[in-house]
């Protein structure tokens, strides 16, 4: 147990920062204390699944929501896949109980590691869209502990690390939700570096988890989903009243950050392996994967303007947006899919792994 206050210096802003999923940003922060430089993730972060409800289980955070749907861009299990593929476990620890599980933690804090940990936003009176409105589970990292104070210092992964001050009794509050999770990271000596051929294979499984081929995966995976989550979503103001269908718009508001920082995050990492494999069009299918993510803020803006004015215009020009969303993440994906069977691309060179140069 640490007996002094412990807090560890906040990281400066890099790559990792800016895009990704909290699992993925809060991971490189204890990858980062290794002296290790998070690689860059591909494959699985380019995805969209359509859960249909009410009610439905997010996958995601495991918690129950009554919101009308549900779309999300990775799963965090596709993280830790992603990471073991260059030699990185990173171990889900649950059902240790508090002590043991806080313990440990510390022990990691002590080393100057922060910790990847599962919270309850519900719970976080500083994160105020949830406190004490929804029950949405997001990866924290423990960065600093001061038991005379009874502080947690928990660091928030966004555009820049925010440490967040919380006491002790609320994070293992929030904690307490997902029966105490927290998540080891062990980082090898070395990192296993991909070949041209192996990002190549992502890719294309990437493109295909996005153009499902057989018709059953068209009712909630991939572009096909996209163009039925815009079919869906227009016939709401002819089913529900219009305070629900504005809670609904709302819900899908919060909902798509996580998408569009998949496809940045996406772009980026293209743009990255474009460079360092000196192939021009991959570099300009990363600028047209990152401009799909901003296409993604465009349809998401709608979801609050469809709400301000008469809903069954606004849901309509909703889903026109969602529908050139989709078209454009196709026309992307068949660009990419071309270029991976050309016989551009090199086979066997080296790829750096991280999105430094």
């Amino acid at each position: 147990m640490l007996n002094t206050p412990t807090v560890l210096e906040v990281p400066a802003f890099d790559e990792h920062i800016r895009y990704g999923g909290c699992m993925q940003r809060s991971t490189s922060l204890a990858l980062r204390a290794e002296g290790v430089e998070p690689p860059q993730l591909l494959g699985k972060y380019w995805r969209f699944i359509r859960e249909w409800g009410p009610p439905f289980r997010n996958k995601a955070s495991f918690a129950i929501s009554d919101g009308a749907f549900h779309v999300f861009a990775s799963k965090f299990d596709d993280s830790r896949e992603a990471l073991s593929r260059h030699g990185i476990d990173v171990v889900m620890c649950r059902g240790m109980g508090p002590v043991e599980s806080w313990n440990r933690i510390l022990d990691r804090l002590a080393r100057g590691r922060p910790t990847p940990i599962l919270l309850d936003n519900y719970h976080l009176k500083i994160h105020e869209t949830f406190y004490q409105k929804i029950h949405g589970t997001h990866v924290f990292a423990v960065g600093g502990y001061d038991p005379e104070a009874g502080q947690v210092h928990v660091f928030n992964v966004r555009e820049s690390v925010e440490d967040w001050q919380v006491p002790f009794e609320t994070v293992l509050e929030a904690w307490a939700t997902e029966e105490y999770t927290w998540f080891d990271v062990l980082a090898p000596s070395e990192l296993r570096p991909d070949t041209a051929a192996a990002v190549r294979d992502d890719i294309r499984a990437c493109v295909g988890g996005m153009l499902p081929q057989h018709p059953g995966e068209h009712w909630a995976r991939g572009v096909p989903a996209i163009r039925r989550f815009a079919d869906e979503l227009e016939t709401y103001p002819s089913r529900f009243q219009a305070e629900e269908v504005r809670a609904f718009l709302e819900d899908g508001f919060h909902q798509l950050p996580g998408i569009r920082e998949q496809r940045l995050l996406f772009g980026r990492a293209l743009g990255a392996i474009g460079q360092r494999l000196a192939l021009a069009p991959l570099s300009d299918i990363a600028v047209q994967v990152e401009q799909v993510g901003k296409t993604w803020s465009v349809a998401r803006n709608w979801f609050l303007r469809a709400a301000e004015g008469d809903l069954g215009r606004g849901v309509s020009r909703l889903a026109a947006k969602l529908r050139e969303v989709a078209d454009a993440e196709e026309r992307t994906l068949l660009t990419l899919a071309e270029l991976c069977d050309s016989p551009t691309w090199p086979g066997e060179a080296v790829v750096g792994i991280t999105l430094q140069g």
